[in-house]
């Protein structure tokens, strides 16, 4: 591979390809994009802790610690706060978390005593609220990324004040990767592509500690493809995933 670089145009921001023996990155106006890197990020759980629920609470109870040590064997310094939710039309129901630790065993108690919720009879749990919640958070490192983690088994209550349409706006806005374990409603399999995550279905047939261990490499895997495709941006890596520049890195890759 010969040192060069060559000049692209894509839509958006101008952007720069720099190819050489070491390293190839490519600029869209907010710094470079570097393959490789140290990352960082802070997550969230977001989880419905309503009755039918407790059996995915204890899997994910059994599972973290596997996922903290997927997260680490790939060099990614991480953060978790936990976020409990139910039905906010439900009198005693709230939104309820934690702040960010890097201490499992501290995880894994946050885990064990999380708020329970009853839900009520109705359908429909609080999803997009508590999502809303969790991005205004306090604590939020500014170098890490944000991923949010919901699992819940009921749809998400909405109004014509707030609605999965919004929440997803804002989410690819703020710049989330979002994962979601649900039942298969269209909007939380929309709410996880347009941010960058993986949707996950959860139900009654489904082995939901097999689901955990997947997730939980999912989640390492894509941190880490932010980093080094992206440096960390959220925004960039979506551009990336969506076409508009993989074939104007793949050609620098060549060259």
């Amino acid at each position: 591979m010969n040192d060069k670089s060559i000049e692209a145009s894509i839509p958006g921001p101008a952007s720069l390809v720099a190819v050489s023996n070491e390293t190839v990155s490519v600029s869209l106006g907010q710094g470079p994009l570097n393959f490789g890197g140290t990352a960082y990020v802070d997550i969230v759980f977001v989880i419905d802790t309503t009755g039918s629920m407790e059996d995915e609470i204890d899997g994910l109870l059994t599972t973290s610690q596997k996922l903290v040590d997927r997260l680490a064997k790939k060099q990614i310094n991480w953060r978790i706060a936990v976020e409990a939710f139910g039905d906010l039309t439900v009198p005693g129901d709230r939104i309820a978390a934690t702040v960010f630790s890097k201490n499992i065993e501290v995880i894994k108690k946050s885990l064990r005593e999380i708020p329970r919720y009853s839900g009520g009879g109705n359908e429909g749990e609080s999803s997009l609220e508590a999502l809303l919640k969790a991005m205004n958070l306090s604590g939020f490192r500014q170098s890490a990324i944000k991923v949010f983690i919901l699992m819940t088994d009921e749809p998400a209550l909405q109004s014509e004040q707030l609605n999965a349409d919004m929440v997803i706006d804002t989410l690819r806005k703020k710049g989330a990767l979002t994962f979601v374990i649900s039942e298969p409603f269209d909007y939380f399999k929309r709410m996880a592509r347009a941010t960058g995550g993986t949707w996950f279905q959860i139900s009654n047939d489904t082995n939901f500690l097999s689901i955990l261990r997947r997730f939980g490499e999912k989640v390492a895997q894509v941190v880490e493809e932010v980093y080094q495709l992206a440096d960390g941006d959220v925004q960039k890596y979506l551009l990336l995933k969506s076409g508009l520049l993989w074939e104007v890195v793949w050609r620098g890759i060549r060259l």
